[in-house]
């Protein structure tokens, strides 16, 4: 397509609704910034580091950061409570810029709040897959040289069968299958008690330094770090926002119906239906987090949880990949009236069956359909079609 004016940017002719939101003046105007050596464009005034990031969610404190269950916290909550972890994690462990950490856990609260303590210190939190067995978790936590794990009871158990004396210290979420270490290891509830007075503080970032590691799906042997950047992760969550406003604008211009304002992209919920330590898990809850919006935190997947959602939480928006849509339409909850609710879906990690498309089509034929295509190195974003 032609260029845009001086800024370079290349416009996307086939949706001119994309020329409403991005360019000079608009609200995702485009710059071009060295990083690395290398000119890059980058949405100009959008954060480029988690600190920026996590201020944008400080300034709604009273509002809820995640709910499981019966248990929700606000963000005024989770950032006390991360700022007291990270004070223990720097204090105690001696974790600071660059040291990594692993965060071993299924889906749950704690896990952002970890998150958040680490990359505050501008550490790099190794997101381990918590599916894995015991030498899968080990080799991950070796592999990238973490000198502390954050783990629940249940992966601390697995590993504990393997190797029930690890090199590095232990935090545990809920009771330990071993003893805790005296002078190693810790309780992450008492480690994260909220402390009066105590301000979380994330430190500033250079875009290019690493923020989070994840594991590849060791196709070709076994899994492989990918470090990724807070410039990268906080670029990405930018072009979430965008494709969730560009979204609401395509919706309404095919369907003729307006978007009610909690329905909109900005006040969506995010409803983490996929690990934690996977960009489906992680991308959502980082736009959330941009957006002062509420993190649902779901189990393992089953499609009564995506019901769940839909009639109680109100979640108008699924990312999925096939096996979850068939799962959803073989429910004897997958009325009519409950699909018409969802309005937008996007596939990844799977090609779409041509047939699925056109039960889609039949079920939910005011729901927009999108492929999204990404990889673990590229933090998400490749392509949206």
């Amino acid at each position: 397509g032609p260029r845009n004016g001086a800024t370079g940017f290349r416009a996307n002719v086939r949706d001119p609704l994309v020329d409403t939101l991005v360019g000079p003046g608009k609200a995702w105007e485009v710059e071009t910034v060295e990083i690395g050596g290398y000119p890059r464009q980058v949405f100009k005034g959008a954060p480029f580091n988690l600190a920026q990031l996590y201020r944008q969610a400080m300034r709604y404190p009273e509002r809820l950061m995640g709910v499981q269950g019966d248990v929700s916290i606000t963000y005024a909550e989770g950032f006390a409570r991360a700022a007291a972890l990270a004070a223990a994690l720097a204090g105690r462990f001696g974790v600071k810029r660059g040291t990594t950490v692993a965060v071993v856990t299924a889906n749950r609260a704690e896990w952002i709040i970890a998150t958040l303590a680490i990359t505050a210190l501008g550490g790099v939190a190794a997101l381990v897959n918590s599916r894995g067995v015991a030498e899968e978790m080990l080799r991950a936590i070796d592999k990238v040289g973490c000198t502390l794990a954050i783990l629940d009871a249940a992966c601390d158990a697995t590993i504990a069968a393997e190797c029930p004396d690890p090199a590095w210290p232990r935090v545990v979420i809920g009771a330990p299958s071993a003893p805790l270490r005296t002078g190693r290891d810790a309780d992450f509830d008492a480690l994260c008690a909220p402390v009066a007075g105590l301000a979380f503080q994330p430190l500033e970032m250079a875009r290019t330094d690493g923020a989070i590691i994840l594991f590849t799906s060791g196709t070709t042997g076994f899994p492989k770090g990918a470090l990724l950047s807070h410039g990268a992760l906080t670029h990405s969550v930018a072009v979430a926002t965008l494709m969730g406003t560009l979204q609401d604008m395509r919706y309404e211009a095919e369907s003729g119906e307006a978007l009610p304002a909690h329905q909109r992209a900005m006040a969506t919920p995010a409803v983490i239906l996929g690990p934690m330590f996977h960009l489906s898990g992680i991308m959502p809850i980082l736009r959330a987090l941009s957006l002062g919006t509420t993190i649902h935190i779901m189990g393992k997947w089953n499609a009564d949880i995506a019901f769940d959602m839909i009639e109680n939480v109100g979640m108008t928006r699924l990312s999925f990949v096939p096996a979850m849509v068939f799962d959803m339409f073989r429910n004897p909850r997958a009325t009519p009236e409950l699909l018409a609710q969802v309005r937008y879906m996007v596939n990844g990690a799977a090609p779409l069956n041509l047939q699925l498309v056109e039960q889609i089509k039949a079920r939910m034929p005011h729901c927009q359909l999108a492929n999204g295509y990404g990889q673990t190195e590229a933090t998400a974003w490749t392509c949206g079609i």
